[in-house]
């Protein structure tokens, strides 16, 4: 990067030392091999002199050594003074080495008109460089090469630790990335050619075999297949995928020879964008951060102007040497490396633990919104309902048995593509009750389908109250009862009939997400206020209100919903609100978190702060708890800076810290931050923290009944 890059980005890393601006490349931008080994090389070559530095400097201290008769004296000095200049050598190839970058950020940021805490560290390790050398050319005075040596070599090496930790988040994000396979075979005036990934444009067929993952985005042209979707929603089941079906980089062709019409290219496919999405999260700021940003900008001249009063101070007291000595004590323990580390190094840890459970926060500012909701708005809609029917309740006459109802109703059910057919036939199989063979069948538009059997050669029919009174079939008392409490309920109705009698009431509902009553238990648990919005008719909300255990308001319009998360902003707090994304925009912008369902595939919704990149509910209340953690772990962090800063500043002052135990504390601290963000890295997924069960069968709810002598159809 040349010198001029360089000061460009001054505006973002002011006030950052050298290992701070490593952290943050670490932390957004792909570091290169090349680039990492020759960092590495270096500092591995610095750490060998220093060491050497040590060596001769100890030598040099045990002055016993040199306690020789008269006529040896000569040697002696000869040896004495060897042992400075190889300690002058060896130190001069680590202030080479480890100090020429930051003195190139340093000169390249005060020539901009910003002091880093990198200037301040320069000036100290100059000082006793240079106090050094001043004194061996004189012939006098004491020399302190290993001063310098050792601040260079802690503060690398501590500033490459936590670089590195920081670069182990981004594995999440490299190892996506790895996913995509660089050439894809390419259809091109019907011969097939192979073409660089980026090569590929909109428009143009690409094919696949079995095994192989998807490059790009599109739309299967030709064949079929079973595709692997995980690394995208997190669910595991394969999905069946035919012509006319959406195709979306990353996911894994399972046994198919397909043809897919690309529909977004390299960069603007599914995975690119979500590594864009994530790449700009870690780059934002939250709260806490500019907080941290804020302290370090009065806190950076604060210590230079206090550092310099102290070594004036002690200079004039005690000499030139120890007023430099406390002087470099005092900005190096002051170096604000665990402040800049604080915020950034938890927030990238838990972007990229949200990522591997399929959950995306767009920037740090929506982890610590998330951690401060107190209430929680679910839309009902494609969030907490499938948008399919399942069978809710099958009551019979008492002339059949509801099993051979349900085979029956089945095996109907098989000629109709009707949803409630659907319900029927996935009822039947998760009971596993066998289909019957029919003989005659008849479709009647928009009111069910009526069959023979071949084994009884009786004819039954399968559908709506019209149906039955086309038909002749009437309706016991009991069945006419609880049709009555089906119909205040607002569920759905069929019947199956056989001769003039009504064989049984079959109601249905909607299908609730597989963990949708577990994730607002979880809620509950976590002290957060639920309702459910949503626009479908009231009378369905006491139904659903049973199956979920909250409160669910029925009947609103877009504009009722924002003010309904209005009211309870006023009420209760800081409110989430959670929707498919597709419907619920106006929510979703006016509550003070979004969250959009479902939007694995669909990353442009641009009102949500959070993305579900599947349909699991319960990822929800985990990612609320992550943030919680998040928070806390940031303050504890921020704390910790805080107090080791005051406290160490004090001892240094107080001369009870020597500069290379000062560098030492330093890292130290920076250590115990990268140690305590590190616990987020551990907390549980989802699929251990949530072991609430939720029925697959929604019951009726009870509802007294009442006397119905005029039947309506059912809807």
């Amino acid at each position: 990067m040349s010198m001029q890059a360089e000061t460009s980005a001054l505006g973002r890393l002011a006030f950052r030392c050298f290992g701070c601006s490593l952290v943050d490349a670490a932390l957004t931008s792909p570091v290169a091999p090349a680039e990492v080994r020759s960092e590495l090389a270096r500092l591995g070559i610095a750490v060998v002199l220093a060491m050497n530095v040590m060596v001769f400097t100890i030598a040099l201290w045990t002055k016993d050594l040199y306690v020789e008769p008269a006529d040896h004296q000569s040697l002696a000095a000869a040896v004495f003074s060897l042992f400075r200049y190889l300690t002058l050598l060896f130190a001069s190839g680590v202030v080479v080495l480890l100090g020429e970058p930051i003195a190139r950020r340093s000169l390249g940021a005060l020539a901009s008109g910003v002091i880093t805490t990198d200037l301040l560290i320069l000036i100290g390790i100059a000082s006793a460089y240079a106090y050094s050398v001043l004194s061996m050319l004189r012939g006098e005075g004491h020399i302190y090469f290993e001063v310098p040596t050792m601040i260079l070599v802690f503060m690398s090496l501590g500033r490459w630790l936590d670089a590195r930790c920081q670069s182990a988040a981004n594995e999440a994000l490299d190892a996506l990335a790895g996913l995509l396979p660089e050439n894809v075979e390419v259809l091109r005036d019907g011969v097939t050619t192979t073409t660089p990934r980026s090569h590929v444009a909109v428009g143009e067929v690409v094919q696949m075999g079995p095994g192989e993952r998807f490059a790009i985005d599109g739309v299967i042209s030709a064949g079929a297949a079973f595709v692997d979707q995980s690394v995208l929603t997190g669910e595991s089941t394969p999905q069946a995928r035919g012509v006319g079906d959406e195709v979306w980089s990353g996911s894994l062709n399972l046994d198919g020879h397909l043809q897919v019409t690309v529909t977004a290219a390299a960069g603007d496919e599914t995975i690119s964008r979500m590594l864009n999405l994530m790449h700009a999260a870690r780059r934002a700021k939250g709260r806490y951060a500019r907080l941290a940003d804020r302290v370090v900008t009065w806190f950076v001249p604060a210590v230079c102007l206090l550092a310099l009063l102290v070594g004036v101070r002690h200079g004039r007291s005690a000499g030139f040497d120890a007023g430099l000595m406390r002087s470099l004590s005092v900005l190096l323990i002051a170096c604000p490396c665990a402040l800049g580390l604080a915020t950034p190094l938890a927030i990238s840890l838990t972007l990229d633990r949200a990522s591997r459970e399929q959950v995306l926060f767009r920037s740090g500012a929506a982890v610590e919104q998330l951690a401060a909701i107190r209430a929680v708005r679910f839309d009902k809609t494609g969030t907490l309902t499938t948008g399919e029917a399942v069978l809710a309740h099958c009551q019979t006459s008492g002339q059949t048995t509801e099993a051979q109802v349900l085979g029956i109703a089945a095996s109907l059910a098989t000629h109709s593509r009707h949803e409630y057919s659907r319900a029927l036939v996935q009822a039947a199989l998760q009971r596993q009750l066998p289909t019957m063979p029919l003989v005659e069948i008849e479709t009647c538009s928009g009111r069910g389908i009526v069959g023979k059997f071949a084994d009884t050669g009786q004819t039954y029919a399968l559908g709506s109250w019209q149906l039955m009174r086309d038909y002749g079939c009437e309706l016991s008392p009991d069945l006419e009862d609880l049709l009555a409490s089906s119909l205040d309920a607002e569920l759905a109705v069929a019947f199956v009939g056989c001769d003039d009698e009504i064989l049984a009431v079959l109601m249905f509902a909607e299908s609730l997400r597989s963990r949708a009553a577990s994730a607002i238990a979880h809620c509950r648990e976590l002290q957060l206020n639920v309702e459910v919005l949503t626009g479908d008719r009231p009378q369905r909300a006491p139904w659903l209100a049973v199956q979920l255990g909250t409160t669910v308001r029925g009947g609103l319009s877009p504009a009722d919903k924002v003010a309904h998360i209005s009211a309870a902003r006023g009420g209760v707090g800081r409110v989430a609100m959670v929707g498919d994304g597709l419907n619920d925009a106006p929510a979703l912008a006016a509550a003070d978190v979004g969250v959009a369902l479902a939007c694995g595939v669909d990353l442009a919704r641009n009102t949500a702060a959070v993305c579900l990149m599947s349909d699991d509910l319960a990822r929800f209340p985990w990612s609320v708890e992550l943030a919680r953690s998040t928070v806390r772990v940031i303050r504890q962090n921020l704390a910790w800076s805080f107090a080791y800063n005051l406290i160490g500043v004090g001892l240094a002052i107080a001369g009870w810290l020597t500069p290379i135990f000062a560098a030492a504390a330093m890292v130290l601290s920076s250590a115990v931050v990268v140690a305590n963000s590190l616990r987020l890295a551990r907390l549980p997924g989802p699929l251990v923290s949530s072991n609430r069960g939720d029925s697959l069968e929604p019951s009726l709810p009870s509802i007294a009944p009442r006397d119905h002598s005029s039947l309506v159809p059912a809807p």
